[in-house]
């Protein structure tokens, strides 16, 4: 009781003090909605850290509903429990998150009782509404998250002018938490992630079998862990154990819970890991319309439309994402890969650095740097990026400092790192860096292996370093082959529209 008094009282005399501002302000400022909200961490008052997923589970449930709310932008869970435990001002947690409201909230667990509070503050500090205490038994711990976010959500359309949503659907408590544990976990992107998050969800499957989001989950922890070790997406491997069995989830959080943005976000997503563009592109706007709200569904959207040729939509897919999700590394990745796609290499460098703040060790965003800097001219800078790679041992990275180097005019240190490349390892970033080493031979050879990879499809069709053979037959009936021809048109009529950017220096 003393805890929550304290709690109180801090609430009454406004927002938080001032403190260092640990999470870095995004190079280009999301976009400040006229009706938007973060959930922050709801804070775990109980004194037992075992309960933090119970207080995360209901920001979560929270952040679900508002995310179905017509005309609401509600910022992503990775981005809003980037400030836990940390002391930020909130004028400054709702700068970097671009949102008018934040939601914050207290949550205190005494025996089986429950006791919850929650308030809603507007993006200068002044605090608009706070809830009456809830106090409610634990029979039923989601029912409670379910209880407790309607409410939110209600009062919430109400101060902002928007309609509630549908609430969520109950499932096993234990369950729920070890879902929100799991997403946490994909939202690494590391090998160790990708690995926990599996257990966390088998085990909250094996507790709720028809829970829809852990069997969505599932699916994109498969796929997108696969994807990173870039062992699906080849034609030879089309109808893979992993392509299967991520389907096969996903389709069956589609069948458990048709409205699931999840559920059809992972299926376009595997779609487009399959090269299945005609099917990916329908199932990701699915998951856009049933939630506007979901980073991830606009980010492989953003992927699978400049796949397809179509850079503005795809640009406009990914900045929806990065709005959305503004500390989320991964997101800030993509979105700088298809600028630097696009020819647009400043842009492409303030987004790798953005990403690189939010995880130093990125590898795809130190890849990015350097080859954004080669384009740009600033030779010396592009290698300098690239040695923070070069000891990577996946082929995958030295094929793209070899690309960087290519292209920064490093030859014999290119050379040196294709090398290092078994040739069947040899990916379309590789082919590019031979080919601006003048190894044509070289260059087809791995073009036949490296361009089946559908995350090689971006290069294959916009990069400057394949210009010299776009005209060729032999290109033509690769992109045929691929699939890529009508996509490659298009490619081609915008760059021709938007110029790549040209060197700041020589």
């Amino acid at each position: 009781a003393e805890v929550e008094q304290r709690e109180k009282q801090r609430w009454r005399q406004g927002p938080a003090t001032a403190g260092p501002k640990t999470v870095a302000a995004p190079a280009d400022r999301p976009a400040v909605a006229e009706k938007s909200v973060a959930v922050l961490a709801f804070k775990n008052l109980s004194g037992d850290p075992a309960r933090e997923f119970f207080s995360d589970g209901l920001s979560e449930a929270v952040t679900d509903v508002l995310g179905r709310v017509p005309g609401l932008k509600v910022v992503g869970s990775a981005s809003a429990f980037s400030f836990k435990g940390k002391a930020v001002s909130i004028p400054e947690i709702a700068r970097q998150l671009g949102v008018t409201h934040l939601v914050e909230g207290s949550v205190l667990q005494e025996g089986q009782t429950v006791r919850i509070t929650a308030k809603l503050i507007q993006a200068d500090g002044f605090q608009v509404w706070v809830s009456d205490k809830l106090e409610r038994e634990l029979k039923n711990i989601f029912a409670l998250h379910d209880e407790v976010a309607g409410l939110i959500a209600k009062t919430l359309s109400l101060k902002l002018g928007t309609s509630s949503a549908a609430s969520t659907a109950a499932v096993n408590p234990q369950a729920f938490e070890l879902y929100i544990q799991a997403r946490q976990a994909w939202g690494l992107r590391t090998t160790e992630g990708f690995a926990q998050a599996e257990r966390l969800l088998t085990r909250a499957l094996d507790l709720e079998p028809n829970f829809a989001r852990a069997h969505a989950a599932l699916a994109d922890v498969w796929i997108t862990s696969a994807g990173a070790a870039a062992s699906v997406g080849h034609f030879r491997l089309r109808g893979s154990v992993t392509l299967q069995k991520s389907r096969a989830a996903a389709r069956r959080a589609i069948d458990l819970d048709s409205n699931r943005a999840e559920a059809h976000a992972a299926l376009g997503n595997i779609a487009w890991t399959d090269w299945q563009i005609a099917e990916a592109i329908p199932a990701l706007r699915t998951a856009v319309t049933l939630n506007s709200n979901y980073a991830s569904a606009h980010q492989f959207l953003g992927r699978v439309l400049a796949t397809d040729g179509q850079m503005e939509q795809a640009l406009a897919a990914l900045r929806r994402a990065h709005e959305l999700e503004p500390l989320a590394h991964k997101i800030a990745d993509n979105l700088s890969i298809v600028l630097f796609s696009a020819g647009r290499y400043t842009e492409a460098l303030a987004l790798a650095d953005r990403a690189l703040a939010l995880q130093p060790s990125s590898i795809w965003a130190w890849s990015i740097r350097g080859w954004a800097l080669a384009e740009l001219g600033q030779a010396d800078a592009a290698v300098a990026a690239v040695k923070r790679v070069v000891g990577e041992t996946p082929a995958t990275w030295k094929a793209n400092a070899a690309y960087a180097l290519a292209r920064a005019g490093a030859r014999s240190d290119a050379q040196a790192m294709l090398d290092r490349i078994e040739p069947a390892d040899r990916s379309a970033n590789a082919a590019a860096a031979l080919l601006v080493l003048g190894q044509n031979d070289e260059c087809w050879r791995a073009l036949e292996e490296g361009s089946r990879n559908i995350f090689a499809a971006d290069a294959v069709l916009f990069w400057p370093g394949f210009d010299s053979i776009r005209g060729e037959a032999r290109f033509q009936k690769m992109l045929a082959i691929l699939g890529l021809t009508e996509a490659h048109a298009r490619a081609q009529a915008w760059r021709a529209a938007h110029p790549p950017e040209k060197p700041t220096s020589k």
